[in-house]
């Protein structure tokens, strides 16, 4: 097998992880870039219990050409502030070789710079960059549409906090959305010129849809241990932050 090859890296054992937690927080907004901008800095910079870490943060987006769109707006945006001008992002969709995938999924891994390359920003498609991604230096996930599924929502928020006791203050999974994400995603899933046509995926597909529109629109606790019915001290500030 020729090209890149993503490193291997011994994740922490499940009992090791397991009192770790990240902080949801929901936003229902047109306005995704504003919300983007107002976190990214604190989202980035050292924070005061790991100084010597260098933050990253993972920002998913649909498409990939929304990926890329989102990635060029917010590297324009970067160089004008002074204290982020110095942070390279890398864009990684599903379009890419595997060769591509895994240069550009090992720089942004290293724990150094790379060539002069500071690669704390990772703007991806959910399918090419969900899984798989283990770094202690994630803590910042940014959904910028609303997940597709259940699955998409946990192996989103796992990407942050990949260390043991990480606290909900310094991991947090931001998810902004609209009632217009659900409608294109369901018009998608039931378009009828489709060249192939198969209802049994179609309607596990509207199902996750309408299981993941009623979680949104919930005040119940989103953390995966503890899915009840109540709120749980993690989850104190989930509520719809209307913009």
């Amino acid at each position: 097998m020729t090209g890149y090859i993503i490193r291997k890296r011994h994740w922490p054992s499940p009992s090791m992880m397991a009192h770790r937690s990240v902080k949801i927080d929901t936003r229902y907004t047109h306005q995704r870039f504003r919300v983007l901008k107002e976190c990214i800095r604190s989202a980035l910079l050292p924070s005061p219990s790991r100084p010597l870490i260098r933050r990253k943060a993972i920002i998913y987006k649909m498409s990939h050409a929304s990926a890329r769109s989102i990635s060029e707006k917010l590297a324009e945006y970067l160089d004008t502030t002074i204290d982020l001008h110095k942070i390279d992002i890398i864009t990684l969709v599903g379009t890419m070789t595997k060769e591509e995938k895994g240069f550009y999924t090992n720089l942004f891994l290293s724990e150094k710079e790379v060539s002069r390359y500071n690669a704390q920003i990772m703007c991806a498609t959910s399918g090419a960059g969900n899984a798989g991604l283990d770094s202690t230096a994630i803590g910042s996930i940014f959904r910028l549409e609303m997940p597709e599924s259940m699955s998409d929502f946990f192996q989103e928020k796992g990407r942050a906090g990949r260390y043991p006791n990480a606290h909900p203050t310094e991991n947090r999974y931001t998810i902004c959305f609209s009632i217009e994400d659900l409608l294109y995603l369901f018009r998608r899933t039931m378009n009828p010129i489709e060249l192939v046509i198969n209802e049994s995926y179609r309607k596990r597909k509207v199902i996750d849809l309408i299981q993941m529109a009623l979680v949104l629109a919930s005040d119940e606790c989103m953390n995966r241990s503890e899915i009840k019915k109540k709120r749980c001290s993690i989850c104190k500030l989930w509520s719809l932050q209307h913009l």
